[in-house]
Formats: structure tokens, C-alpha cells, sequence
């Protein structure tokens, strides 16, 4: 269970559970669906997956929701989606707009993890 040695969440879920069948557990209010749930169990397998400013929004979300924080493993997914965000996404006024256009799917979290305030702050600079 990669999933579990990175996602506090899901660590919690199993450790909670009185169920004996724990192949499968229920996510349904996981930012951006199945589509980045797929995207986060690629990164806790170590494969290769694409960050972009149109998903990164999602995937911070969804590392939140997780509880994939340094405190289960280093370079977890949220600093990862952090460091895209600084290094790369909000680089540019153009990189901005579309994390910022990303964000209203995943409103109110986004504006609680500040990236709608970093992309207007981006956005105001350019």
C-alpha cells in the first residue's frame, strides 16, 4: 500500500476501519475525481505523471485532502505541487490566469490554500 505510507488520510481510513476487505475505500469528496486520484496513485507508485498549470490546482487540493504532507514522506505531494506552483505556474501572467481559471472547481479550498490569492497577487504583478 503505497497509498498509505504517503496519504494520511488514507492511512486513517484503513487504520479506522472495522471492515475486513480494504481493497476498496470511498473518496467522494476528493478534488478533481477519479481523473486525479489516477494522478495521485501514479505518484505514490513513483510513475511518471505530467504537473501542469491546469491540474496543479487539483492536485494541491486533492494532496490536502489526502493528508500527503512532509510528515508521511518527504517531497510528499503537496510540496511538490507548491514547488510547480512557484518555480513554474505562477512565473508568468499567462501561468497565472489559468491556475486562477482552474481554481473555481475546487472553490472554497483553493482560496483556504491561498493559491487563488497567489494568482491574483501574480496576476497584479505582471
Amino acid at each position: 500500500f503505497m497509498l498509505v505510507t504517503k496519504c494520511g488520510h488514507i492511512r486513517k481510513l484503513i487504520l479506522e476501519s472495522s471492515e475486513t476487505d480494504l481493497s476498496r475505500i470511498d473518496l467522494p469528496d476528493l478534488p478533481g475525481g477519479p481523473e486525479i486520484f489516477e494522478k495521485v496513485a501514479k505518484f505514490c507508485y513513483g510513475e511518471n505523471f505530467e504537473i501542469t498549470v491546469r491540474n496543479v490546482a487539483a492536485l494541491r487540493c486533492a494532496g490536502e485532502y489526502l493528508e500527503m504532507s512532509e510528515a508521511y514522506c518527504q517531497e510528499n505531494l503537496i510540496s511538490r505541487t507548491e514547488e510547480f506552483l512557484a518555480r513554474a505556474a505562477l512565473t508568468t501572467f499567462s501561468g497565472a490566469i489559468a491556475v486562477l481559471k482552474s481554481c473555481e472547481e475546487f472553490m472554497p479550498m483553493a482560496a483556504e490554500l491561498e493559491i487563488v490569492q497567489q494568482c491574483l497577487d501574480v496576476a497584479s504583478l505582471k
